[in-house]
């Protein structure tokens, strides 16, 4: 009797954690590419216009994108750093960071680190990316979208 009681104990906690009651993936590792960026007037911008990438893998985060500005100049930010995803709080810690917004680039090394509560709904994962005044992110299964209130709202597709 006590060993199916063990078993049945056994069996129970493997569907909760199988069924990510116990916790939800801990990684965002996954290659994403930009859809498009959807402007505040409505305007939807594609590639080759608007282009991005961003990889995590292995606590690692590079990212890539350029963008036109309306004076015919175009802004690019270059960006790694490390990363953690922990149950309720994503951190970051910046390698190396650049921009160039058209008049010119600027880079750091310094290193700041930067953290930001996360919110789990399902299998939505969303916070702030908490350096460099980057958007809130809110990654699904199949991508994330991206967002600046009243700049940007951009959609990437996972492709991995």
């Amino acid at each position: 009797m006590l060993q199916r009681m063990i078993c049945a104990g056994v069996v129970a906690t493997a569907a909760f954690v199988a069924t990510g009651c116990e916790s939800t993936p801990t990684t965002l590792d996954g290659t994403y590419v930009l859809d498009h960026r959807v402007l505040p007037d409505g305007q939807v911008q594609r590639p080759p216009e608007i282009v991005g990438l961003l990889t995590y893998a292995d606590g690692y985060r590079n990212f890539n994108i350029v963008w036109p500005n309306p004076d015919g100049t175009r802004t690019a930010i270059g960006s790694i750093a490390r990363y953690a995803l922990t149950g309720d709080v994503y951190t970051e810690e910046s390698v190396y960071y650049t921009r160039d917004d058209g008049a010119g680039a600027t880079y750091d090394l310094s290193g700041p680190r930067g953290s930001s509560p996360v919110t789990r709904r399902g299998d939505e994962i969303e916070f702030e990316l908490p350096l460099f005044d980057e958007p809130m992110a809110v990654f699904t299964p199949g991508g994330f979208h991206a967002s600046v209130p009243g700049v940007f709202t951009d959609y990437w597709t996972r492709v991995d």
